[in-house]
């Protein structure tokens, strides 16, 4: 008798005992209390930066900010932890120039940045149309393939027909 039959009949018999239903919640405390604690500084700073209702065109600003604040306890920023540098937020990457700033210049520039991208080409993923080769149809023997346990003897082919799909 196997080990894994053994267990069983233990188990049929009552011999080890099921585990009891606990009344416990389905997910960590601890871990809850952090995300909890997050939702609600985001919501916060959400709500400071929020001149009309647009929080979805803010929110990656928020983020940003979030992840760039350094925390006191750590004395650095949850991104320097992550990636063991700074992060270079945008106002970093504008350089001291002589030329100023022009907000029509940035978006054009980001605008023809976007139509730069190309998709990607979709593929198409379907069957391939099925062939007989002609030497099959004067052949008395084939291997018939089941996703099965089969033997490795040939069948008999009793009738040739057209393979459609």
């Amino acid at each position: 008798m196997s080990h894994l039959q053994i267990v069983f009949d233990r188990l049929k018999d009552g011999a080890i005992p099921l585990p009891s239903k606990r009344d416990t919640p389905p997910h960590n405390r601890i871990a809850n209390g952090l995300c909890e604690r997050f939702h609600r500084s985001m919501k916060v700073a959400l709500r400071a930066s929020l001149k009309d209702d647009s929080w979805c065109d803010r929110l990656p600003w928020v983020l940003l900010g979030i992840g760039t604040t350094p925390k006191e306890d750590l004395q650095s920023s949850s991104v320097e932890l992550v990636y063991r540098q700074p992060l270079r937020v945008p106002g970093d990457f504008i350089p001291n120039a002589s030329v100023p700033w022009s907000a029509s210049l940035q978006c054009s520039t980001h605008l023809s940045r976007a139509e730069a991208f190309v998709p990607v080409p979709t593929s198409w993923h379907s069957l391939p149309q099925s062939r007989v080769p002609d030497n099959l149809r004067t052949v008395e023997f084939v291997f018939v393939r089941r996703n099965a346990h089969r033997g490795c003897n040939p069948r008999v082919l009793l009738q040739c027909s057209q393979c459609t799909e």
